[in-house]
């Protein structure tokens, strides 16, 4: 166990669920929507974060679970299906451009973004 805030995933893969690391860029209780951190959402407004499932509370947890569906990916959350939808679009958008402004060809980017069927989808 640590002694403090965690510093990487091999610190809090056994740690306390809920997570009480609420400032953790991880924890699923607050969702920063831009890069300053100015504009904060609470995804769970009707709950404290540590009334939090806990099996909701990191999405390093839900990822490790393995592939997930949209509905899936929306519960844990607390979006509707449709907005889990439109980030995972924005993440291959972004997946895209990191891939090209490293030097990857079109073959690359296509294989990388092979949109998987509704049972493979993965949390990005």
């Amino acid at each position: 166990m640590f002694a403090g805030r965690p510093r990487t995933r091999a610190d809090c893969i056994d740690g306390p669920r809920p997570c009480p690391w609420i400032g953790c860029k991880w924890n699923n209780y607050f969702d920063y929507l831009d890069a300053t951190g100015e504009r904060v959402r609470r995804n769970f407004p009707h709950l404290e974060p540590w009334q939090i499932a806990p099996e909701r509370s990191c999405a390093l947890d839900i990822a490790d679970r393995g592939p997930a569906t949209l509905d899936e990916i929306g519960a844990a959350q607390n979006i509707t299906r449709e907005r889990a939808r439109q980030l995972e679009g924005q993440a291959f958008v972004h997946l895209r451009a990191a891939v090209r402004r490293m030097g990857g060809d079109d073959e690359a980017v296509a294989a990388l973004l092979r949109r998987p069927g509704p049972r493979e989808r993965h949390l990005g």
